[in-house]
């Protein structure tokens, strides 16, 4: 991966960057750069495109390290093919593998410096449905000054939705505050809570509740687009007390605008579902905690 990104990175900057610069960038320094990532991800999300056993391209993306981006924001840190490979539609693809996975990861944006002489790159990111959002920097590279502007393009509702749904399945209530907007509203049908807070304080509550009266607690859930910007979530809580088992259902409807996390939850008791819970209850002889 080192060899690639040495090759490919002077490629590109061949005719933008004096001899001193291009030479900067060695295998040496990048080996020690990627051994570092590989071994310390850091929320860091990489993929590589392989050919004949090897690896020719990559791609690396992360948390945006723009002082003015949210955490909702990534960052294409790179994204490089061998010489010999351009042309044959691996750098689209090395793309195309990374907006599930950002989104996934409580991502709504991916961001990108580019250098504004780099033509054929920023026209390679306009076709992946990037577009300028008016940054602008001048990078140092050793003894050439390099312009860049920075590309911003939307990433997918679903997986985002799909990785909040998770992240609470999971039990994993920091992962899922990172995807809440801080004016979210939950609609519990007893009372609205209002704020990130006191909405994940009810999901904690409500699991460490259950795992105190129960045997066992298995969290399940599908995703279900409406249209425009609502969601369905469909919860499957499987439960097992004292040889009895039982499985319960909830609905929410999630509101997800563009850029920003869930501004809205509503919750949905199923028909019948509360009447068998309770018997489950009973016959299971689980005892309700205060």
């Amino acid at each position: 991966m080192a060899t690639v990104h040495v090759e490919s990175w002077r490629a590109s900057y061949a005719e933008l960057l004096s001899q001193r610069a291009i030479l900067s960038r060695t295998v040496e320094t990048r080996t020690r750069q990627w051994t570092e990532w590989l071994v310390r991800p850091a929320g860091r999300t990489i993929m590589v495109v392989e050919h004949g056993g090897r690896v020719v391209g990559f791609a690396a993306a992360g948390p945006s390290r723009d002082p003015d981006a949210g955490a909702m924001v990534a960052e294409l840190y790179s994204l490089y093919l061998a010489p010999g490979s351009l042309g044959q539609g691996l750098g689209r693809m090395l793309w195309n593998a990374l907006p599930d996975q950002l989104a996934a990861g409580g991502y709504r944006e991916a961001s990108l410096w580019v250098a504004v002489a780099n033509r054929k790159a920023r026209q390679f990111y306009i076709r992946c449905g990037f577009r300028s959002d008016g940054g602008e920097k001048l990078d140092t590279i050793e003894d050439t000054e390099l312009a860049e502007i920075r590309y911003r393009a939307g990433l997918p509702d679903l997986p985002f939705v799909a990785g909040l749904a998770r992240s609470l399945d999971d039990e994993d209530f920091d992962g899922a505050a990172r995807r809440l907007d801080p004016a979210l509203c939950y609609e519990t049908g007893q009372g609205d809570l209002v704020g990130i807070a006191p909405v994940i304080d009810s999901y904690r509550r409500a699991a460490q509740g259950a795992h105190a009266m129960l045997d066992e607690l298995v969290n399940e859930s599908a995703v279900l687009a409406l249209g425009g910007d609502r969601y369905r979530v469909d919860y499957t809580d499987r439960l097992r007390h004292h040889g009895y088992a039982h499985v319960f259902r909830c609905q929410q409807i999630l509101t997800l605008p563009p850029g920003r996390g869930v501004t809205r939850i509503v919750h949905r008791e199923l028909r019948g579902e509360r009447t068998r819970l309770l018997a489950f209850f009973r016959r299971a002889g689980v005892r309700a905690r205060s």
